[in-house]
Parts: structure tokens; C-alpha cells; sequence
């Protein structure tokens, strides 16, 4: 991209749009085979977590040149913010399954 002249800043939406599309890609497999074994579910759910644990310790090498301290607040914030949207997606998952209960069963139309 320096090839270009980007500022900087469209530099970075450039390659947040370019994730956000490989992302997508890498769920098609999943929409074309519904049936997949728990092997390959495994696998796959592994190589994830290794590319997200790998770009993880990339940007925190890399914040590392700039300041100490702002890496380590921004790990602890991150730390934070993940725990949040964790616990409140339990959260909402817990209450629509409640909800689910409280309704009953469905009647039949004959």
C-alpha cells in the first residue's frame, strides 16, 4: 500500500475492509457443508485461534516499540472489553432460552 501514498488512516480501512472480506470467505465452507465432523470443526477452530493468537502477539510486539504502559493498558482494556461482550452475550443467551421456556409449547393448527 506505501506503493500508493495512502494517509495513513485509509491505509488502515483498506486492510480492515480486506479482512472483513477474508473473513466472510472463510465462512462459506461452512454454509456450503452443513455436516461437518467434529474433527474438522476442531481443526479449524484451532488454526483460528493460532492466526488471532499469532496477529495478537504481533500487535503487542509492535506496541512495545512505541510505549509500554499504553500496550499494557490497551491489553488490560481489550481484556476487559472482551470479558464484557462475554458475560452480556451469556447473559442474553440465558434469557432468550428462559423466554423460550416461559412460552410453552406451540399449538397445533389442523
Amino acid at each position: 500500500m506505501e506503493a500508493l501514498n495512502l494517509p495513513p488512516t485509509l491505509t488502515v480501512f483498506v486492510y480492515a475492509m480486506i479482512t472483513a472480506l477474508a473473513t466472510g470467505l472463510g465462512a462459506i465452507p461452512f454454509m456450503i457443508k452443513k455436516d461437518l465432523s467434529r474433527r474438522v470443526l476442531g481443526l479449524a477452530g484451532g488454526f483460528a485461534a493460532g492466526i488471532m493468537a499469532a496477529a495478537s502477539f504481533n500487535l503487542i510486539y509492535e506496541g512495545l516499540e512505541y510505549s509500554l504502559w499504553r500496550t499494557i493498558a490497551g491489553i488490560l482494556i481489550g481484556t476487559v472489553l472482551i470479558y464484557i461482550t462475554q458475560t452480556r452475550l451469556n447473559h442474553d443467551e440465558t434469557l432468550h432460552s428462559r423466554q423460550e421456556l416461559w412460552k410453552g409449547p406451540t399449538p397445533r393448527r389442523r
